[in-house]
C-alpha cells in the first residue's frame, strides 16, 4: 500500500520547507532533543560539554 498522489504532495511540501534551511532545522531539532531529554546529550561527544541553549547555538 503506497501513498496517494495527494499524500505524496503533502510529504514533498513538508520536506521542501525543511530543505530550505537544513542546518537551521537540524540545529533546532537537536536543541529540542537535548532540552527535552538531557540524557541524550551524553551520546554526542561533540556536544556533551554544552550546557545552555546559547552554547548549543554557537
Amino acid at each position: 500500500m503506497g501513498l496517494s498522489d495527494g499524500e505524496w504532495q503533502l510529504v514533498l511540501n513538508v520536506w521542501g520547507k525543511v530543505e530550505a534551511d537544513i542546518p537551521g532545522h537540524g540545529q533546532e531539532v537537536l536543541i529540542r532533543l537535548f532540552k527535552g531529554h538531557p540524557e541524550t546529550l551524553e551520546k554526542f561527544d561533540k556536544f556533551k560539554h554544552l550546557k545552555s541553549e546559547d552554547e548549543m547555538k554557537a
